[in-house]
Formats: C-alpha cells, sequence, structure tokens
C-alpha cells in the first residue's frame, strides 16, 4: 500500500482525490508480481505406446481403451483374405484357432483383454511370416496399432 498512498492528486476544484488509473496500474503491477509465472516442462521420453502422462493435475483421471471394433475389422480382413495369404496350412489353422477365441470375447459385454491381446500377438507373428504379402502387411501394422492399448505381453 506504501507505493499506492503517494497517487493521490486534487481533483479540479481542489478537493483531494485519487488517482485511479495510477492506483489500478500499480495494482495489477503488484499483483504480476506475486502471481506465479507459467512454466513450460518439455520432456522427451523416446517412444511410449499404451501410455498416458499427466502432469500438474490434481485428481485427474486418464484411460487409454481399445475399440473392440477395431479388432473385429482385423479379424474380418483376416478372414476375408485367408486364401490369398501364402501360408502353411497349419498357419491357417493357427489363424483361425485365434479367430475362433478372439470372436467371443469380442461379443462378450465384458471381454478378456488379456486373451484378445495373446491371440492378436500369435497372429501378428504368423501374418509376419507370409512373406511378401501386402494384404499380411497391412493387417499387422493394424494389430500392432490396437495392441499398443491392451495388457503387454512378455514372451
Amino acid at each position: 500500500m506504501l507505493a499506492i498512498k503517494h497517487h493521490f492528486r486534487a481533483h479540479e476544484d481542489g478537493a483531494p482525490g485519487v488517482d485511479r488509473a495510477m492506483v489500478i496500474s500499480k495494482l495489477l503491477e503488484i499483483d504480476r508480481q506475486k502471481s506465479p509465472q507459467p512454466t513450460h516442462q518439455i520432456i522427451n521420453h523416446g517412444t511410449m505406446t499404451g501410455t498416458i502422462i499427466q502432469q500438474a493435475t490434481s485428481h485427474s483421471q486418464a484411460t487409454l481403451t481399445f475399440n473392440p471394433a477395431d479388432v473385429k475389422r482385423v479379424v474380418e480382413r483376416i478372414k476375408s483374405g485367408m486364401d490369398d495369404l501364402s501360408l502353411s496350412d497349419a498357419d491357417k489353422e493357427q489363424l483361425k484357432e485365434d479367430i475362433d477365441t478372439i470372436e467371443p470375447q469380442l461379443r462378450s459385454a465384458n471381454p478378456k483383454r488379456f486373451a484378445i491381446a495373446q491371440c492378436l500377438h500369435s497372429m501378428r507373428n504368423i501374418l509376419e511370416g507370409a512373406a511378401g504379402s501386402i494384404l499380411a502387411a497391412g493387417i499387422v501394422n493394424e494389430i500392432s496399432e490396437i495392441m499398443k492399448l491392451l495388457p503387454a505381453i512378455h514372451q
């Protein structure tokens, strides 16, 4: 208040008054000095998948979820293109078993994410062996993106 009390002036009629503009200006200056300055941090964590980072939050929640429709779309692409993939009969049979395991999970009200992740992992491994197949390469990429949102499998 010491800095403000010196900003009195006389009105045109000679009566004492306050220079309101000067007082407001000084109050804003004091407020700026006492207010915390925003800080900006840039943190490079490298490549992260299936992870959410929150900073300077209070009681915040964040959820990372997969969309079962994405998995269903991949399964349908595999089923429709199975004959065009250069896979052994054993690999095709394993793909069919993985599909037979995933489909009931996708229809479930509470799908078991780990079971879906395991089947997708198996399917991706099989399709990576389909040398030269553009269809398989595209599906492998889609599976990899979906798996970022599912539980990690350590094999």
